[in-house]
């Protein structure tokens, strides 16, 4: 099917529309596929993005301000980049449980005209896929004891 365009400015909307949606595919298939389920395990961190425009994006979970817990269901990813003129900036999306990735502070401008929302939302998304939370299981055991066990066998009486 054919379709016919009024104006090169209405093609242009449209195939931006198209791509956009394209993103947002590929993101809900990431998400399905390798987040969704570990969402819990995914690591707090700074991680290198391949994007060269984002120096890394560092990722952690906000806390309550009541409570001072920190949720679950949301994870923040700060994003590290720098001005045209060296000036280092960053700004901050969430990523919800329920895979919606979108910005929580306004893009700088210089990101902004290089890359759509979609794309950046994508860089993240393909971000968590690459640290793979499903390999990664958070424990509360201790890995060191607090006093070494041995030392109390060492002392000999008498």
């Amino acid at each position: 099917m054919t379709t016919k365009f009024k104006s090169f400015e209405e093609f242009g909307q449209v195939a931006k529309q198209e791509r956009a949606q394209n993103f947002k595919q590929q993101i809900e298939g990431i998400f399905e596929k390798s987040i969704k389920d570990d969402f819990d395990s995914i690591p707090e961190g700074p991680y290198q993005s391949i994007l060269p425009e984002i120096s890394w994006i560092a990722f952690a979970r906000p806390a309550d301000r009541k409570t001072g817990q920190k949720s679950e269901g949301i994870l923040n990813a700060t994003i590290f980049s720098k001005t045209e003129s060296g000036k280092n900036i960053n700004h901050t999306w969430t990523v919800n449980r329920n895979g919606i990735i979108k910005p929580i502070q306004e893009v700088p401008a210089d990101l902004a005209q290089k890359y759509s929302q979609e794309e950046i939302a994508l860089e993240i998304a393909g971000l968590l896929e690459r640290i793979g939370p499903s390999f990664i299981h958070l424990t509360d055991l201790d890995v060191i004891p607090l006093q070494d066990q041995a030392e109390s066998r060492e002392i000999s009486p008498g």
